[in-house]
């Protein structure tokens, strides 16, 4: 079975529903995974009784640097009030780390919280370097981290497919970038390693959801290249595949 992700939860192209409450009480109900961009954000908070004012880091849900408007709010609001249904419906976050990837501060918090709301099936990706994907896998496991394979001008796309396969990690996140696609000697070799794949669907670039109508087909082929597809637009694409497998 294929896993949707709702890209910046579910906002058919409505900007401003993106990475909010809103677009995650849509996408959850109709058991879509989640992506989630990550930012972490320094905030005073008032200690009960005492009243005594601390400091404290906090990953907020938030695509652009947080001095940009976007309304950005904690990951533990979305935690209090959906964490249930996580659990419940068996859905899995993806965290698009986009800052913040070598403090031991940030990682203490996001180990917190993931333990206090029993958030179990999520894993992280975005990161800049192996170290930080190494500082990440050493207090969340490999199983919970992604590697990134990209397509694009200028990109050397064997040599990170090849260092996906070499990667303990679980997951790997593949992103087709301006009109590149992924050769099938690449899907393969992904393959072949076991590696849970998820594609970055065509219309996440370009808001045409007439570029993914391949993908779907690909999706809903006896044994798919994939294991699951992030897109703007899931309720639609989940819509095309049931029209295809009934034909």
């Amino acid at each position: 079975m294929l896993n949707i992700y709702a890209h910046r939860t579910h906002w058919c192209g409505i900007k401003e529903i993106q990475n909010t409450l809103e677009g995650m009480g849509m996408a959850i109900p109709a058991n879509f995974n989640l992506e989630v961009d990550i930012r972490f954000q320094h905030i005073h908070v008032t200690q009960g009784v005492s009243g005594e004012v601390i400091d404290k880091i906090t990953p907020f849900i938030s695509h652009d640097p947080m001095t940009k408007k976007e309304n950005p709010f904690p990951l533990e609001t979305m935690f209090a009030r959906f964490s249930d249904e996580f659990i419940h419906r068996k859905l899995t976050i993806a965290f698009h780390l986009k800052e913040g990837w070598l403090s031991n501060e940030n990682i203490k918090e996001m180990k917190r919280l993931l333990r206090v709301y029993n958030v179990l099936r999520f894993f992280f990706f975005g990161f800049k370097t192996n170290s930080q994907k190494e500082r990440w896998a050493k207090e969340f496991g490999w199983e919970q981290i992604a590697d990134e394979v990209e397509t694009k001008k200028g990109k050397d796309t064997s040599k990170l497919v090849n260092e996906a396969c070499k990667s303990k990690s679980k997951y790997t996140w593949v992103a087709e970038l301006g009109g590149e696609m992924l050769q099938n000697r690449h899907w393969e070799k992904l393959r072949q390693n076991r590696k849970h794949i998820i594609l970055v669907s065509p219309d996440v670039f370009s808001n045409d959801i007439t570029k993914f109508k391949d993908v779907v087909i690909l999706a809903t082929e006896k044994i798919p290249l994939f294991d699951g597809i992030c897109t703007d637009h899931p309720t639609l694409f989940n819509q095309y595949s049931n029209g295809i497998k009934q034909t």
